[in-house]
């Protein structure tokens, strides 16, 4: 009985999270503030082809976060990918948690 309710507690905090992190997003489709067009605008650059976008910049950890963003975006157009992002990565953190404690 204990596991189940761990589960049920697990699942409540996990959807709580989401939606407080969806919240901002919840009437507004575009980008918030200025980390999340500047992760827009170069993973456009990426998706397009386009020469710019390492010029003049070092590569740093970001750079593999821009290639996330340009691959996802073939599958789901960018505003509605900035739009729910942050909540599924939330999720996936909480569990990611939630399994390092748990060991």
């Amino acid at each position: 009985m204990e596991n189940i309710a761990n589960k049920i507690l697990l699942i409540a905090l996990l959807l709580t999270a989401a939606l407080l992190n969806f919240l901002p997003h919840l009437n507004y489709n575009y980008p918030l503030h200025v980390d999340e067009w500047v992760h827009f605008t170069y993973a456009k650059h990426i998706s397009d082809s386009s020469p710019l976008y390492f010029q003049g910049q070092e590569v740093s950890l970001e750079t593999g976060f821009h290639y996330l963003l340009a691959v996802l975006s073939y599958f789901i157009p960018y505003l509605i990918l900035f739009k729910i992002f942050a909540s599924f990565l939330t999720v996936l953190v909480g569990l990611g948690v939630f399994i390092l404690v748990r060991r």
